[in-house]
């Protein structure tokens, strides 16, 4: 082209044609490689000979800077830019590939790039083992709760709720509970016990004994004592066994941590979510660290159902709008849901149009729309506790390494909840009274101080109902006390029955018993009552000694009007009360009424 235009400027000798060429250098110069370039740059003297030889000097030297330096310096940044993109596309294509490959090898997880690994630290394990040990003493009414482990090869006092540790001793009994494998509960009547395998602090006569175990590798001892003769039952021992098992979970505790050959973004999602589940000892709390974490691995919405008898708990993340608090697990059996609820095994729509047709529904009515979900179950100790729903607006919308990091994380997550779980049961049995089920004395104390400061800050009414049963030391005269235990226990069933689920019955001590009734005045309170007074009234109770029949006596206070503070309200039920029993009995009475 530029051999043209220079012809043409020597035939037609217009000064016009001649400046067309330079501009034309100039652009060809952005789009060839280096070759080219100078091959042209090379040409230019041959094509420009007769100026070379006729013009003058400052003539040539103002058309070089023109030609030359632009075309050099648009060349320069146009081969940079190249450069830029070509690399650009190499890293992008390898990134795919080592993505795409990644993902392809996810389904090699379980037998070839998972390894384990602690997750917690001696000094987190300590603060929990405290807390556990802290939890049996009241649990089980002991003087003192130790601790003894192995360590060098040979069992020491690991921890204690006394503030002198015990020493342990070559053999004796805590020995043989280790050697034999085998949970004890020794008494002595008359004098202290001899030969417990440590040295005690205070003549012990009554101690419980339980061997920590992992697996068949024997780790400790677990021992509680008591300076009385007979202090603790099989209930006791029972709590212990319980305990036990949370203090191997936490000594033995193993995560998994590392997934070889896939996305290190993902890896480090896993383990920070699934450090944070180590320290957590409420199931709630756990639930919904779940939905937020799963959340954060899929990055598509989450539904975490949680099964609570007859029906499921709905928990979902923060960008859906699930108005459902709870689903019955019929509801669910008329979705596609029933598979998972009924095989137990994870299960992946990646296309929900082609299951429109079906006569089940998708989903549970106020559930999001979507185009694909992934459904995993929860499972604990092979029973379904609850099913984690993943849904994505996109057909197909999550590939098999996120489908496969979900279910690592979802495993360990069940690990958690199984440690929380166990960790409630023996909180409870310290809360609760033996005999009826109920919350204990001391536990209705602390909840009550508890809900008055929440009423307080809400600006919400409390209601106290104080309720005896009616001569009920004639029954126990007249039946025998295992008949008095017998109706007890009926009537803490009826005030389970009869409250609401939101309200908070205890067993005040002896036949009397206390309800805490939330977000309820007098009036919503003094209804709840008649209604378990005269269930009481109509009920037979069948016992080995006979049927019985019983009547309540109830007092009511509430908050704020008949009272500010917990003693008050407690004086003022107690006050209504006394007024029902010296009325006549078989009556509910309110301060003010």
């Amino acid at each position: 082209m530029q051999f043209l235009i220079e012809g043409a400027f020597q035939l037609k000798t217009t000064e016009l044609i001649h400046y067309i060429h330079s501009p034309l250098v100039i652009l060809v110069s952005a789009f060839v490689e280096t070759a080219p370039f100078a091959l042209i740059l090379a040409l230019q003297p041959l094509l420009h000979l007769k100026e070379l030889i006729h013009s003058p000097l400052n003539s040539l030297l103002w058309m070089g800077l023109f030609l030359y330096v632009p075309s050099g310096v648009v060349f320069f940044i146009s081969n940079r830019r190249e450069k830029a993109i070509l690399n650009l596309s190499e890293r992008l294509t390898s990134l795919k590939n080592e993505a795409r490959e990644q993902a392809d090898r996810a389904k090699e997880l379980d037998e070839d790039t998972i390894i384990s690994s602690y997750l917690s630290n001696e000094g987190q394990t300590g603060d929990e083992l405290a807390r556990l040990l802290d939890l049996s003493k009241k649990a089980v009414v002991a003087e003192e709760v130790h601790l003894f482990l192995y360590r060098a090869g040979r069992l020491v006092c690991y921890l204690s709720t006394s503030e002198t540790a015990p020493v342990p001793e070559q053999e004796g009994l805590i020995q043989d509970i280790l050697k034999n494998r085998e949970d004890r509960m020794v008494f002595s009547e008359d004098k202290e016990l001899e030969n417990t395998g440590y040295l005690s602090n205070e003549p012990v006569r009554s101690l419980i004994g339980c061997a920590l175990m992992d697996g068949q590798i024997p780790l400790g001892v677990l021992t509680a004592e008591s300076l009385r003769y007979r202090a603790f039952t099989e209930r006791d021992l029972e709590v212990l066994k319980g305990v036990t098992s949370l203090i191997v979970n936490a000594l033995t505790r193993q995560r998994l941590m590392t997934i070889l050959k896939i996305s290190h973004t993902g890896l480090n999602v896993l383990h920070e979510q699934s450090a944070e589940l180590t320290t957590v000892l409420d199931v709630d709390e756990i639930l919904n660290r779940i939905v937020h974490s799963v959340r954060k691995l899929s990055g598509a919405s989450v539904v975490l159902l949680w099964k609570k008898s007859a029906s499921y708990r709905v928990f979902a993340s923060k960008d859906l709008k699930v108005r459902l608090e709870r689903i019955s697990v019929r509801k669910i059996n008329e979705t596609l849901l029933k598979i998972v609820h009924t095989n137990k095994k994870a299960i992946y729509f990646d296309d929900l149009n082609r299951h429109r047709g079906a006569k089940k529904l998708l989903l549970p009515d106020g559930f999001p729309q979507a185009a694909s979900m992934f459904v995993v179950p929860l499972l604990l100790n092979s029973r379904l506790e609850g099913m984690v729903i993943v849904l994505s607006r996109e057909r197909e919308g999550f590939n098999q390494y996120q489908r496969h990091l979900i279910e690592v994380y979802l495993n360990q997550a069940a690990e958690s909840l199984s440690k929380a779980i166990l960790h409630e049961e023996v909180k409870h049995l310290a809360f609760t009274d033996g005999l009826t089920g109920l919350y204990n004395h001391r536990r209705f104390q602390e909840r009550l101080q508890e809900e008055l400061k929440r009423a307080e800050r809400y600006e919400e009414p409390l209601s106290l109902i104080l309720l005896d049963i009616d001569h009920f030391k004639r029954i126990n005269d007249t039946y025998g006390h295992p008949a008095g235990d017998a109706v007890l226990r009926k009537l803490a069933e009826l005030i389970k029955k009869t409250i609401r689920e939101i309200d908070f019955p205890a067993r005040y001590g002896g036949e009397e018993f206390a309800l805490i009734m939330l977000k309820s005045a007098s009036k919503e309170a003094k209804k709840i009552a008649e209604r378990l007074r005269k269930t009481a009234e109509k009920t037979i109770i069948k016992t080995d000694a006979g049927e019985i029949s019983v009547t309540l006596s109830l007092g009511i206070a509430s908050y704020p009007e008949d009272a500010k503070t917990r003693e008050e309200l407690i004086e003022k039920a107690d006050q209504a009360l006394y007024r029902a029993k010296h009325s006549g009995r078989n009556r509910t009475v309110l301060y003010r009424g």
